[in-house]
């Protein structure tokens, strides 16, 4: 997922920060893309949308983690 995530990333409009620390672009756009399936997951209640975006708010955290140390 990171790989297509950081070779997909295009959009600099989305600044994200954890704790005044800048992230870099590929995390910025794993959070884009955790929204987004947050917002599908919502509107269409199915389960495995709402696995999908779990598990894309589960790697969002270790990466944070990862990069804060």
């Amino acid at each position: 997922i990171l790989t297509n995530i950081m070779e997909n990333y295009n959009n600099n409009n989305f600044n994200a920060t954890y704790k005044t620390i800048p992230l870099p672009s590929y995390l910025r756009e794993l959070i884009k893309l955790k929204l987004k399936e947050r917002r599908k997951s919502q509107r269409t209640g199915l389960r495995e949308t709402k696995r999908k975006m779990q598990r894309l708010q589960r790697l969002v955290r270790q990466e944070i983690q990862d990069y804060k140390n």
